[in-house]
């Protein structure tokens, strides 16, 4: 009998979020034309802030570490990978603490109504944030 992982210690809900990150953000990029190797983490990204919305601010460095492990994985160079989880980390907490600083509003994803909030808010706030910092990235790097 295998041993049951328990998903209320921190180091579990770490690993499960690096590795679902990881592993979406890999997979989108194999899907993915070579010029558009960042738009892969847009996927890795919902499931990041998902999991920092669910299970706390802990989980943001190990979403830091699977953006860089998506862009590793992608033949990046080191400055691109430092790019690529340093955009990620504002973009989750971007998404995840402003509606609640400014909009009063918890989200903890248990209900509907949190669930559409979180696709509404948090999804259209973060998008334009994701996407500049990639552009300008991009654009940076060459």
């Amino acid at each position: 009998m295998l041993p049951r992982i328990d998903l209320v210690s921190p180091w579990a809900r770490g690993f499960v979020t690096w590795l679902v990150c990881s592993v979406t953000g890999w997979l989108a990029g194999l899907l993915l034309a070579p010029h558009a190797a960042q738009a892969s983490l847009y996927l890795a990204l919902g499931f990041g802030v998902a999991c920092v919305l669910a299970w706390g601010r802990a989980m943001l460095p190990t979403v830091t570490l699977a953006a860089c492990t998506v862009s590793l994985l992608q033949g990046a160079n080191p400055w691109s990978m430092v790019l690529a989880g340093a955009a990620t980390t504002c973009t989750v907490l971007l998404a995840t603490e402003l509606p609640r600083c400014w909009l009063r509003v918890n989200i903890a994803l248990d209900t509907p109504r949190d669930v559409g909030l979180f696709f509404v808010l948090s999804s259209l706030l973060a998008a334009p944030l994701g996407a500049g910092l990639a552009a300008a990235g991009g654009a940076w790097l060459g």
